[in-house]
């Protein structure tokens, strides 16, 4: 149907419509409305109605005829429905470039979040040398990053080669502790022994690698070793991530990330795996591998501000290996070493959380143990002392036999500083030492005797006055000597050599070559004996009275003897080739001897037989 037609059947339907509206209105009111009706009034409200229907009609007509010559395009102008079909043509072009700004979006935020994770990165491998914190914000990249919900990362050894499982996400008890994987084993083992990335597709294209995974069970979507230029330190292996609409492999940027992040983590790690070894290096004790002199300095001094501010006590002692010069001497430096060693392992076995052991020099080692009293560090130096006493020192002179004297002090009771503790607990070695060794004696709880008081007095004077310490040593030698004690006392320095034994059984000072010295035996436990105080005017023993001149020496005038009175002169010397007077000459026998040949007196001649023996009576 044309449009005219269309038209035509608009406008009759309007007359027939508006001919029967205003019938029935005319109609309707005569009858209802009208106070009298009139019979011919019909005629005139159909009249009425026709006329409105053809004017309604026409002004229809009208309005079509003006609406389709407005209609007419104009020459060069468009028609309505063309200007619609374009506007559902742009309505298209735009919904499409919609959908890739919102994609264009979704890069930019996506890559905005990585820079963010680069960045953040990168501060990490600039500011951190904890491995531990740099695997933490690896892991948290690959979780926002690539949406990871399944994913490890694996540490390697770089001198054992065993692998470690450091940090996950997404796997249960059960598969953290069967996790044990090995370089060459598996998708992990493959990735750390050829230091290549493996992917997704890569497991497709690859029988071999597919057949690894199904084997060891673990998925992987994409799995790269943490490498540097010397050694693969760890893997990334990412089993899972978000379901993606018709996407199973990773994408390219996703491969670059994931290279970008292992290359930054594996730097982050080696970095910190050096300062590890080199701090090490500094604090540890290479023979030992108990911690330094330095740390011992730098972890008491740390603990002593936190015991300040927190009001505890921090706990010291100090051990020493009975006989370790004899060790030494004995069997050489090797064992001995092999000794220090053993010992070292046995302290680690006692140190608790918290607490530091370390070798302070020779054979003296430590321990710190924070926020512990004096009788709680006694229960673990005593443990110390009985797991030293029960090991075997299996060494190629046979099966050793070590102990140790321990001494415990603490701060702040005994000293306001790491040295003075020090001094306490090695003054309670000397006790231990005086009373039997492989002992452990604690400051303020075992007593300090007299001899004991003087040694430490003696041994401290000789880092401060010889003179003092001299004296000193002499008091302590005739204490001893009092005591019964002779083979520990001690020579002074600088003075004539002395025969303590023989002092002790009653022969006064007594003198020896200074060329065969006393050796001094080694010290034997004997019973104290209480000391008994000396008259004032009374000496010690061995001391020379008022006016006594040392032992040795010669009154004032007297010649040593040998020495040639004043103006002599000595003997002519002899010339070259003269003998001294009394020499025999060459080939001269000495007196006495026979000649050559001769026979001894009684000897028989060469050939007789000596007499037959008598038979008997």
């Amino acid at each position: 149907m044309t449009n005219q037609q269309k038209t035509i059947l608009k406008n009759i339907a309007i007359f027939i419509f508006t001919t029967l509206v205003c019938g029935v209105a005319g109609y309707g009111y005569n009858d209802f409305m009208a106070e009298e009706p009139y019979e011919d009034i019909g005629i005139m409200f159909s009249l009425m109605a026709l006329s409105a229907g053809m004017t309604a009609a026409s002004l229809s007509s009208i309005v079509d005829i003006s609406m389709s010559k407005s209609e007419v395009p104009k020459a060069g102008e468009r028609t309505i429905e063309q200007i619609k079909e374009d506007l559902g043509r742009r309505a298209k072009e735009c919904s499409k470039l919609q959908g890739q700004v919102d994609e264009s979006k979704n890069r930019v935020l996506a890559l905005s979040s990585l820079m963010v994770s680069l960045s953040n990165m990168a501060k990490v491998v600039g500011s951190t040398l904890d491995p531990l914190k740099v695997i933490e914000i690896t892991m948290e990249n690959v979780i926002r990053n690539l949406k990871a919900t399944k994913a490890a990362i694996i540490l390697v050894d770089p001198d054992t080669k065993k692998m470690t499982l450091s940090k996950n996400v997404g796997w249960d008890a059960a598969e953290i502790q069967a996790f044990s994987e090995k370089i060459g084993e598996g998708i992990i083992g493959y990735v750390v022994e050829k230091n290549e990335v493996i992917d997704a597709d890569a497991l497709k294209n690859n029988p071999g690698l597919a057949q690894m995974t199904k084997f060891s069970g673990k998925k992987t979507y994409i799995c790269a070793p943490l490498s540097t230029s010397d050694s693969v330190v760890g893997v990334l292996n990412i089993e899972a991530v978000e379901k993606k609409t018709g996407k199973i492999s990773p994408s390219s940027e996703e491969m670059r990330l994931v290279t970008i992040l292992v290359s930054l983590a594996a730097m982050a790690i080696s970095n910190a795996s050096m300062f590890k070894k080199t701090q090490e290096w500094a604090t540890i004790d290479a023979l030992t591998g108990l911690n330094n002199r330095r740390s011992i300095l730098d972890f008491f001094e740390k603990e002593m501000v936190k015991a300040e501010k927190e009001g505890h006590d921090v706990a010291f002692f100090m051990s020493d290996i009975d006989h370790f010069k004899t060790f030494n001497d004995t069997y050489g430096h090797a064992i001995g070493d092999l000794v220090l060693a053993k010992v070292a392992g046995e302290y680690s076995t006692v140190t608790r959380d918290g607490d530091l052991a370390g070798r302070y020099g020779g054979e003296e080692f430590v321990q710190i143990l924070p926020a512990t009293d004096k009788p709680e560090a006694k229960k673990v130096a005593e443990q110390l002392r009985k797991n030293v006493m029960a090991a075997r020192y299996e060494t190629e002179a046979g099966v050793l036999s070590v102990t140790l004297c321990v001494g415990v002090s603490s701060y702040p009771e005994d000293g306001d500083n790491l040295k003075e503790v020090m001094q306490a607990a090695d003054d309670m070695l000397y006790v231990c030492k005086e009373s039997g060794r492989n002992k452990v004696c604690v400051r303020g709880f075992d007593k300090i005797d007299e001899i004991v008081a003087l040694k430490i007095l003696t041994d401290k004077l000789k880092n401060i006055d010889g003179n003092k310490a001299k004296a000193s040593q002499k008091k302590l030698n005739a204490m001893l000597i009092e005591k019964g004690r002779w083979e520990e006392c001690k020579q002074i320095e600088g003075e004539a050599i002395v025969d303590f034994k023989a002092i002790q059984d009653g022969g006064g000072m007594t003198l020896v070559e200074e060329s065969a010295p006393v050796q001094e035996a080694p010290p034997q436990q004997v019973a104290a004996a209480p000391v008994q105080a000396r008259p004032a005017s009374a000496r010690p023993p061995g001391a020379r009275p008022p006016g006594a001149r040392p032992p040795g020496t010669r009154p004032p005038g007297t010649r040593p003897p040998g020495a040639r009175p004043p103006g002599t002169r000595p003997p002519a010397a002899r010339p070259p080739g003269a003998r001294p007077p009394g020499a025999r000459p060459p080939g001269a026998r000495p007196p006495g001897a026979r000649p050559p040949g001769a026979r001894p007196p009684g000897a028989r001649p060469p050939g007789v037989r000596p007499p037959a023996p008598r038979p008997p009576q």
